[in-house]
């Protein structure tokens, strides 16, 4: 276990880390996800600061929901679980369904729980810059998985030297009262015992940190910053947080999200907003100017909802009031808008094909090489959410199930098992795999070669079953080998019999 006195320097260097990021943070969530009310977005109900273009907040919910539908989609298979590389592969067929069953019990778990609401929330936040997803054990009769999304600004982040955030420290306030039925496994030292004798309301800041050991598993403690002893400490095989990004700088702790990378362009799409309506308003209202000639005051009259500014003098024939004449151009600031508004929604996933209504008729092709070009675009994005939150998550929740004895303790270590991935994103590329082989048989076909050479040259027998698991199709669809023969004798035993039956009908 690593001392706390350690722990206690690695958070103050973390938390370094995170005022310098800070700043870029708050603006982003201010313009892009005003109404979660992190970065004191919001106080006492309403926005502090005024936005006036929601492209970007409904951009973030679109990604999101996007997102969530290609790599975890609610209540489908999304991964499942297959012998690793030492299992020997004339025992595959004897291990998976067992595999199958744990994959069952997980989705089982996984879709009663609060997963899909929480996992959307976190990929709000990635969206911006980082999500954080944290998975433990329930008390839910359903299922004994819960999950919860964690604001970016509680927590200090820490890479470990494979460049995944591996060490989460997070700032919280309690009760002390409620420490140890809140915690599982707590308990008081005797400085906050002493504190909770003088005030039985006394509330406390506390630090959880779980950091990555050299064994490979987790040191998991809970302190008060100013005390000298631990109130939780305990050894998890898992991180309980998960900490995902999409993009991120090669010297960057936090995620660079799609927002951030906006921000620039989301700031000036805001100006132009507040600057449009403010010379709407001087449209709709108008400004004017006006001279006292002794018949009207401009000192003490007022038109409602215009304005009256006093001058010496209106010229023209010097009328006694005039409208004043308004600058700015509404087909100019429309015109701009509208460029920043479909880089945004583009760059969020949103209308992937682009304007329905600039380009109404599209044929198959290029519907299908948009669809390309969109999927390329993400590919990168998404195999790095394979490595940080994926692998990580499913990993999480077989250690707190098979804990829970909800199912068999099993290895995710691609030796004894590994995951494959069902999600669209994960089809898309096996479909791609799957394109190759076709082309290639079409291709060697188109060139005359007889049937019998082309099957010394390509294993015909092992496409089918190559192609099931490129596409996902569950193994109890598929025949085992005795299955196969016991099929084709079957087959064969039918043939016979309806030759024999057609002989005997001829003789007759």
């Amino acid at each position: 276990m690593i001392s706390i006195e350690t722990i206690k320097k690695r958070y103050s260097k973390a938390k370094g880390n995170y005022e310098a990021y800070s700043s870029i943070l708050r603006d982003a969530y201010t313009y892009a996800l005003p109404d979660k009310g992190y970065f004191d977005t919001i106080s006492n109900g309403y926005r502090t600061k005024k936005v006036y273009d929601s492209t970007a907040i409904l951009g973030v919910g679109t990604y999101a929901d996007k997102v969530q539908q290609n790599i975890v989609p609610p209540w489908r298979k999304w991964f499942v679980l297959e012998p690793g590389s030492e299992i020997p592969e004339e025992l595959h067929e004897q291990v998976q369904p067992a595999l199958d069953n744990i994959s069952d019990t997980l989705y089982d778990h996984i879709n009663h729980s609060n997963f899909n609401t929480k996992m959307n929330e976190a990929l709000q936040d990635v969206a911006i810059s980082t999500g954080i997803l944290t998975c433990e054990e329930g008390d839910g009769i359903e299922s004994s998985l819960t999950f919860n999304s964690i604001p970016v600004e509680e927590v200090a982040l820490e890479e470990s030297q494979n460049g995944i955030v591996d060490n989460v420290y997070r700032k919280f306030k309690i009760k002390i009262r409620d420490i140890e039925s809140s915690i599982r496994g707590s308990k008081l030292t005797p400085k906050l015992s002493k504190k909770l004798t003088e005030d039985v309301n006394a509330k406390i800041d506390l630090i959880e940190a779980v950091v990555r050991n050299d064994k490979g598993t987790y040191d998991h403690v809970i302190f008060d910053e100013e005390d000298e002893g631990t109130i939780y400490e305990v050894e998890d095989d898992s991180n309980p947080y998960i900490v995902f990004r999409e993009r991120v700088t090669s010297k960057g702790v936090y995620g660079m999200g799609r927002v951030i990378q906006l921000l620039t362009d989301i700031k000036v799409l805001n100006k132009l907003a507040e600057m449009d309506l403010k010379n709407a308003g001087l449209a709709i209202s108008g400004v004017y100017t006006a001279t006292d000639d002794g018949v009207f005051n401009p000192y003490n009259t007022r038109l409602v909802p215009g304005t009256i500014i006093p001058v010496a003098s209106n010229a023209n024939g010097n009328p006694t009031l005039r409208p004043l004449e308004r600058s700015g151009d509404f087909n100019v600031a429309m015109l701009k808008m509208e460029q920043k508004q479909e880089l945004i929604t583009k760059v969020l996933f949103g209308q992937a094909l682009g304007s329905i209504t600039k380009t109404p008729v599209r044929t198959a092709t290029e519907v299908n090489e948009r669809v390309g070009e969109s999927y390329e675009l993400s590919s990168a994005a998404f195999s790095r959410f394979q490595t940080e939150l994926l692998e990580r998550l499913i990993k999480r929740m077989v250690d707190v199930l098979s804990k829970a004895g909800k199912i068999a303790p099993i290895v995710i270590d691609g030796k004894e098992v590994t995951i494959k991935f069902t999600s669209p994103s994960a089809k898309q590329q096996d479909q791609n795999d799957v394109t190759t082989i076709v082309n290639y048989a079409n291709t060697l076909a188109a060139t005359g070669i007889p049937m019998e050479t082309l099957g010394t040259k390509i294993k015909f027998e092992d496409v089918p079953g190559y192609i099931a698991e490129n596409m996902g199709i569950p193994s109890k669809l598929i025949r085992t080998e005795e299955e196969e023969e016991e099929y084709t004798a079957k087959q064969q035993q039918a043939m016979q019999a309806q030759m024999m039956a057609t002989q005997q009908g001829g003789q007759a």
